[in-house]
């Protein structure tokens, strides 16, 4: 069979390595960086306080909760 070996594959959102170490920091770094890009976003918009606690817990923290 031609089957071919991968280092690095993404399940579910998380990177997968050899290597545990590198594994959570992948995740972890792909997390950190959508999570500043929709904090931004939110950051920019005009709306009032409540809108913006609206939108932090709708996309925020969905967004860490399900990663993929």
């Amino acid at each position: 069979m031609n089957i071919s070996y991968e280092d690095n594959i993404k399940i579910l959102g998380f990177h997968m390595t050899t290597n545990l170490k590198d594994s959570a920091k992948m995740s972890l770094t792909t997390l950190t960086s959508r999570i500043r890009a929709q904090a931004l976003d939110i950051y920019h918009r005009a709306l009032n306080l409540e809108s913006r606690i609206s939108s932090v817990n709708e996309v925020i923290l969905a967004t860490t909760w399900y990663t993929t």
